[in-house]
């Protein structure tokens, strides 16, 4: 998932504004190189990666969103999901326009 992002912003010009955010339910990651390495290239080409989790707090996702001057949350229920969700609303607006999405 980290590479795949890395990979598609590795040619999006400085001056643009690059943010991914992931809504995960895992306790772990699968990324088959060291994190510390991905976490590193992210943060040099200005990615900032945000994440809202629906289970307990996990070290290597707090550490990506220090790392990367994103945001990390755990959605306690419904309602504080809602809420942490709304936090992007500044890239919501966005989704109407004519931007490129990664799925």
């Amino acid at each position: 998932m980290l590479e795949r992002a890395l990979a598609h912003f590795r040619n999006v010009p400085a001056h643009t504004s690059k943010e991914c955010i992931f809504i995960v339910s895992s306790l772990s990651t699968t990324d088959a190189v060291s994190l510390k390495l991905i976490y590193e290239q992210l943060k040099m080409q200005s990615v900032r990666c945000s994440i809202i989790s629906f289970l307990a707090e996990v070290y290597a996702f707090k550490k990506l969103c220090v790392t990367t001057q994103g945001k990390y949350g755990v959605a306690l229920d419904k309602e504080h999901f809602d809420l942490l969700l709304n936090t992007f609303n500044h890239l919501l607006f966005y989704l109407n326009k004519d931007i490129k999405i990664v799925l």
